[in-house]
C-alpha cells in the first residue's frame, strides 16, 4: 500500500518532537513515555499538554510518578475502542448462547414429537398393562420436557437481561467517546474541530526551507479557534467568538484547536466580565 507523503512527513515531525523531549529531559525511551510525548506533540489532548506544561514550569522535569499520573489521567481512558470491542464481543457471545438454546429447544421438541408418534403407534396394539406402561413413559417424558423448557426460559430471561445491560454499557462507552464527562459538551474529535486539527497538523508537518540557499528554517505551528454558527449571528459576532477560542489556544500552550464551548474560553469570558 502506498504511503501518503504528507502523512509520512507529519507523523515523522511528531516523532522527532517526542524523541527530542525524551532526550532533553532526559527520560527512558519507554513506549509509555513515547506515547505521552507523541500525544503532546500532536496537541490533540490539550488537558495533557496543560498538565505537562504546568509540571515542567514547576519542577523543570517529569518524575516517574508524574509520568504515571499523566498517563492514567489522560491516556489510559482513551482506550475506548478496546472497551467497545470487548463489550461488543460479549453481546455476540450472548446472542450465540441464545441461538444455541433455540437449537437445543428445537431438537428437544423434535425428539418429543417422535416420542408421541411412537406412543401413538403402540397404543393401538397395547393391552391393559402395556397401555399403563406407555402412559407412564409419556408422563415422564412430558415432565422432563416441562423441566427443560422452564430451565431454558429462565436462561433466556437471564440472557436477555445480560444483553440489555451490555447494550447500555456499549452506549455509555460510545457516549463517553463523544462527550466530555465533566461538561457533557462535544469532545475535540467533533463536527469543525476535526478540520481545524487537520489544518494544524498539516502546517506543523511542513518544514520551512529558504529556496535560495536550501537552508532549513524549522517548522511553524498554528493555533485555531472554532465557533458554532447561531441563527442570530453576524459575521462580526461569529468571528469574535472564534477569535476568543484562538486566544484561549495561545494562552494554553499554542499549537492546538479550541472551540468556543471549551471551558478555557468560558473562564476567560468570566474573567473579562
Amino acid at each position: 500500500m502506498a504511503v501518503n507523503s504528507t502523512e509520512h512527513a507529519r507523523t515523522l515531525a511528531f516523532a522527532e518532537i517526542a524523541l527530542g523531549q525524551i532526550k532533553a529531559l532526559p527520560q527512558p525511551a519507554y513506549p509509555r513515555n513515547y506515547e505521552i510525548w507523541y500525544t503532546y506533540a500532536t496537541g490533540y489532548n490539550s488537558a495533557l499538554n496543560q498538565n505537562i506544561n504546568e509540571a515542567l514550569a514547576h519542577k523543570g522535569t517529569l518524575s516517574p510518578a508524574d509520568i504515571d499520573q499523566i498517563y492514567d489521567a489522560h491516556l489510559s481512558s482513551t482506550r475506548l475502542t478496546e472497551r467497545i470491542d470487548n463489550v461488543g464481543a460479549k453481546v455476540v457471545d450472548g446472542i450465540d448462547q441464545i441461538m444455541a438454546m433455540i437449537d437445543a429447544a428445537s431438537r428437544s421438541a423434535a425428539n418429543y414429537g417422535e416420542s408421541l408418534a411412537t406412543v401413538s403407534q403402540k397404543l393401538g396394539a397395547a393391552d391393559r398393562d402395556g397401555l399403563r406402561t406407555i402412559i407412564e413413559s409419556l408422563v415422564v417424558a412430558t415432565k422432563d420436557m416441562e423441566k427443560t423448557n422452564q430451565a431454558r426460559e429462565a436462561r433466556l430471561k437471564a440472557s436477555k437481561h445480560e444483553i440489555s445491560q451490555l447494550q447500555n454499557n456499549l452506549e455509555a462507552v460510545r457516549n463517553e467517546s463523544l462527550t466530555d464527562p465533566l461538561t457533557t459538551l462535544a469532545n475535540r474529535p467533533c463536527p469543525a474541530i476535526t478540520v481545524g486539527d487537520h489544518i494544524r497538523c498539516a502546517v506543523m508537518g511542513k518544514e520551512l526551507m529558504k529556496r535560495s540557499t536550501g537552508k532549513h528554517l524549522g517548522r511553524i505551528t498554528i493555533s485555531v479557534g472554532v465557533a458554532l454558527f447561531r441563527r442570530d449571528d453576524t459575521a462580526q459576532s461569529l468571528i469574535g467568538r472564534a477569535d476568543a477560542g484562538l486566544y484561549a489556544a495561545k494562552r494554553n500552550g499554542r499549537n492546538r484547536v479550541i472551540c468556543e464551548t471549551d471551558p478555557e474560553v468560558a473562564q476567560a469570558d468570566m474573567a473579562a466580565a
